[in-house]
Parts: structure tokens; sequence; C-alpha cells
């Protein structure tokens, strides 16, 4: 995980917003990838110091974990009222949203490619 961190670190622009808001949302709040293509930037308060996410949108409380909160909160700063991650798509919820992103982004080789699924799992490690 650290060295993918580091690798979605160096990506250009708005795919390194991506894949941090990708893997704050899934590895660190523990979101499906359906959850994570609805998370606007208005749907976190991070006023206690923990980014927690609307209660009413997921249908649970989620508070993200310690090791992705200052990302988290500076993704939710940024994004305003707007999705966090891709938030300059045309629909709320393409077909192939969340799986086309790592499909264009490969990591380096000894890195695996990261699904929402994957990253979801580590939120429990």
């Amino acid at each position: 995980m650290a060295r993918l961190r580091d690798w979605a670190g160096h990506l250009p622009g708005r795919a390194r917003l991506d894949r941090l808001a990708m893997m704050a949302l899934c590895s660190g709040c523990g979101l499906t990838f359906g959850e994570l293509r609805q998370v606007r930037g208005h749907h976190i308060d991070s006023a206690s110091g923990v980014p927690v996410l609307d209660e009413t949108l997921l249908g649970r409380l989620v508070a993200c974990r310690a090791g992705r909160s200052r990302v988290l909160t500076e993704l939710t700063e940024a994004a305003g009222t707007g999705y966090l991650f891709r938030p300059g798509r045309k629909v709320a919820a393409a077909k192939n949203l969340v799986s086309s992103w790592p499909a264009r982004h490969r990591p380096p080789a000894g890195l695996p490619l990261l699904s929402a699924r994957r990253l979801r799992s580590r939120a429990s490690c």
C-alpha cells in the first residue's frame, strides 16, 4: 500500500487526485465502488478532525481511518460540492466509471492493479 500511495502521489494532475480519492474512500473508509462514485465534497464533515461521511448518503456512519484522514480532508476541501472521484464526469454513475480508471492508469511493474474492491478489503487491515 505504501508503494501504491507513493506511485499515486507522482501521477500528474487529476489522475493523482482521483487515485488518492479512490484510496482514501475505499481503503480509508471501506466504501464499495458504488458508494465511491456517489461521494461529493459536501458529504464529508471534517470539523471534528476526523472526516465523517454523511450518514444519510450511505445508510451508516462512516469515519475515515487516521492514516487517510489528512488526504481525505484535503480532497474534500478541493472538491467543494463536486464529486471527489472523477469530478468532471457528465453523468452521476457511468457504467465503467470506477473500473476504467485503473485500466488507464497502470502502476509500474511489481505493483498490482488495485480495484475498489481490493482497496476496500485493505480497510480492515
